[in-house]
């Protein structure tokens, strides 16, 4: 979704909560828009986002049981509308976040591509490997290690056809299990 459609989409329904403060705190069109908005935000967010749950754990319903049992419409009532200050609250918050920063929903492979995407245009030469080998003592590493970095140079030195998702990969493993390899990798392309 893009950045203009989902300001709009939210506008929209921060907007839509003036209607709601007029209604009953169990009318459908309630559940509607609050269904509406959750899925707009877990779509746009992710379901672990502060967006999606700080919307989430809004209530609109009293949190209290009466022993004498009853009518809690009133009650009901009042909690419905200040559910609803708050979430007009959050979407604002949300909107401004939107307006002020990048906001971008790219699925998981896109933002794989987009770590990867850098990498692509790396090009080492031997005298810069051979640097990269000088600052490393290779002999002293680990086999893994040198496995690992044998295909990263394979595949960084190709002209074309460079395997971006296979350069991540080792770049990950490479960060996880010899992070001082991979920044005398990285120190040696800047230098």
């Amino acid at each position: 979704m893009e950045k203009e459609q989902l300001l709009q989409i939210l506008k929209d329904k921060r907007e839509k909560i003036d209607d709601l403060e007029k209604l009953k705190y169990n009318s459908e069109e309630f559940t509607q828009w609050h269904d509406s908005v959750e899925n707009i935000l877990r779509k746009a967010f992710g379901d672990k986002s502060a967006e999606y749950t700080n919307f989430s754990k809004i209530h609109f319903l009293a949190m209290v049981l009466t022993m004498r049992g009853g009518d809690n419409s009133a009650e009901d009532q009042e909690a419905y509308i200040s559910g609803l200050k708050k979430a007009r609250s959050k979407l604002a918050s949300i909107i401004e976040q939107i307006e002020l920063f990048d906001y971008s929903n790219k699925t998981k492979s896109e933002k794989q591509n987009n770590k990867t995407g850098l990498i692509q245009h790396f090009h080492f030469s031997q005298s810069q490997i051979q640097q990269i080998e000088n600052k490393i003592d290779i002999q002293t590493l680990d086999p893994e290690v040198k496995k690992q970095l044998d295909l990263l140079f394979r595949e960084l030195s190709k002209e074309e056809g460079k395997n971006k998702l296979k350069i991540g990969e080792i770049i990950k493993w490479l960060a996880d299990k010899a992070i001082d390899v991979l920044i005398a990798i990285i120190t040696a392309k800047i230098n």
